[in-house]
């Protein structure tokens, strides 16, 4: 494939020999590198930022220069691709040029490369990269500002800098949930905050979970049940009480808590799990049934049975006997 793609670099076709630059870098063969670096010279700028990209893979840092310089290019197209490439470089001189980008004032203008800075930033790590990312949660929910809070969620779940956990938590409660944007950017925070968050995190958690925002409340929920700790119970049953509501926010605020009681396993919970086998939604009854198969108290095993008449929950009801069952024989 190499010799193919070496040779394809020798040809006039301006698009042939800029793929195969590309195609070199996904070979994995060091005999590409030096033709590469001979392209970073290259007068078609495409070219130049094809090799670059190339070469990034590849993890030769002479591609750092050209990248930084395709940063400051006035295409958002051009940007985008080499903060992608920078990303996968993983040098920490370019830091500031990813940070620059992430911070650009015109994201709602004809697109910038501000969402897969994030990401670079990700990859590479770094106080400041933290403070960045940090700093971009806090944006506008909607266009272009939608996928860069995304990206700086998973970024900082991927550099899992401790610093990162209670703003994130923060955070949660600062957004305007009740737009769908809003809540898939919650979604994105939570899942990654679940990687880093500890016991220490327990009393920022507690406030979240009485905050106004139902959506809020089952963010909180969810990651005191990833923490795992059993003073958390008691909270938890009382927001699974308080939020009795039709509403689909009132809902899932308690769905959110019997998965959270579960995952703790602590038996306190049983009569207030027991308590929701009868709530009005199934999906609240369904998780219901499912914690108690987790909790392993025998307790349940009769109000379980009784509730193999409810046709909407008997599969999950029939899974947590088996399991209360086994545990007693």
């Amino acid at each position: 494939m190499i010799e193919d793609k070496l040779r394809e670099l020798a040809l006039t076709d301006r698009w042939v020999r800029i793929d195969a630059a590309r195609e070199l870098g996904k070979c994995g063969d060091p005999r590409a590198i030096e033709p590469l670096v001979a392209l970073l010279n290259d007068p078609d700028e495409n070219m130049r930022l094809a090799a670059a990209e190339s070469l990034a893979v590849l993890g030769d840092v002479r591609a750092l220069h050209p990248l930084l310089t395709f940063m400051s290019h006035e295409s958002w197209s051009m940007r985008d691709a080499a903060a992608e490439a920078l990303g996968k470089l993983g040098d920490r001189r370019a830091v500031d040029s990813l940070v620059k980008e992430l911070q650009r004032e015109d994201i709602e203008g004809e697109g910038c490369a501000a969402a897969k800075a994030a990401e670079a930033l990700g990859h590479i790590g770094g106080d400041h990269a933290v403070d960045a990312l940090l700093a971009a949660l806090n944006g506008p929910c909607f266009g272009e500002g939608y996928d860069i809070r995304i990206n700086a969620a998973r970024a900082l779940a991927r550099i899992r800098d401790k610093r990162a956990v209670r703003p994130m938590l923060e955070a949660l409660a600062g957004f305007e949930m009740k737009r769908n944007l809003g809540g898939m950017v919650q979604k994105e925070i939570v899942e990654s905050v679940g990687k880093m968050v500890t016991v220490e995190d327990r009393e920022t958690l507690l406030t979240l979970l009485t905050a106004t925002d139902l959506e809020v409340q089952s963010a909180a929920a969810e990651l005191l049940g990833t923490v795992g700790d059993s003073s958390a119970v008691e909270p938890l049953v009382r927001a699974m009480e308080n939020t009795q509501g039709d509403y689909s926010e009132a809902r899932g605020v308690r769905i959110s808590v019997a998965r959270a009681l579960g995952r703790i396993g602590d038996r306190q919970a049983t009569p207030a799990l027991v308590t929701a086998l009868r709530d009005k939604w199934w999906a609240v009854r369904e998780t219901a049934a499912e914690a108690l198969g987790e909790l392993g108290d025998p307790s349940a095993i009769g109000p379980l049975r009784a509730a193999m008449n409810d046709d909407e929950i008997r599969s999950p009801v029939e899974n947590a006997l088996r399991k209360l069952e086994t545990r007693t024989d």
